[in-house]
């Protein structure tokens, strides 16, 4: 009798523990940024934190490592003393590298296939051969 009464309470246990699990949030995109201002002090950088009407606000750590017991240092910067700013996504660099050697793969391959099409052997027998 107590096997009866012990199994469904351990599936229920267990579907009550799994209903509680719930989804990782959704990671936000990090934007790097450089902010040179009218001052002429050394530009401030670091990731995007928050945009608003008359300022914009830097920290100076990646939104990533706030779990860590790194100190966050925010920097608001008025919207008018703004000379230059830039601001890039955290992956365009990486893409800009695979973008460009898929790029330089492609036209590499299409020179070397045009040219072995065009040339006769007779004439590439006494090109120098590169190791």
């Amino acid at each position: 009798m107590k096997t009866y009464i012990l199994i469904p309470m351990f599936v229920l246990q267990i579907c009550h523990a799994t209903l509680a699990q719930t989804d990782p949030p959704e990671k936000k995109a990090t934007y790097h940024t450089w902010i040179k201002t009218y001052e002429g002090r050394a530009p401030v950088t670091g990731a995007l934190y928050e945009v608003n009407d008359s300022s914009i606000t830097i920290s100076t750590i990646s939104p990533t490592r706030i779990g860590s017991s790194a100190k966050i240092d925010m920097s608001k910067i008025d919207a008018r003393s703004i000379d230059v700013i830039k601001i890039r996504n955290e992956k365009s660099t990486h893409m800009g590298i695979l973008i460009g050697a898929i790029t330089g793969l492609a036209v590499g391959a299409a020179i070397e296939i045009t040219l072995a099409m065009v040339w006769p052997i007779r004439y590439r027998s006494h090109l120098p051969i590169l190791p």
